[in-house]
């Protein structure tokens, strides 16, 4: 299998089993909105798609690296290349917080 097939194929993977309803309920307990009003179960899913697709098209141009991201919307797409594969992930964050470095 091609990694071109192997995306398209963890793509559909995520976007059929990802729980976007969960989200969507989040997003109301938390008042979140898009700047466009309150999104919808399908807006959800649109702007997943969107970013997945755009860390495909970072992985697929050949960029050298071996973890890459797009994020928005409290949606992080990424990928990570483990053992000469690449690997999607999609995750929805409500809160994160990292250390600093002196």
């Amino acid at each position: 299998m091609s990694q071109g097939q192997s995306l398209y194929r963890q793509e559909c993977y995520i976007m059929e089993n990802f729980n976007f309803d969960k989200v969507h309920k989040c997003m109301q307990a938390l008042n979140w909105k898009y700047y466009d009003g309150e999104p919808t179960v399908e807006n959800l899913q649109g702007v997943a798609e969107r970013l997945i697709s755009d860390v495909k098209r970072i992985i697929e141009s050949g960029e050298e690296g071996t973890w890459f991201s797009c994020a928005t919307g409290g949606f992080v797409a990424s990928g990570h290349l483990i053992k000469g594969d690449w690997r999607l992930r999609l995750e929805f964050v409500v809160a994160q917080w990292e250390g600093m470095l002196e």
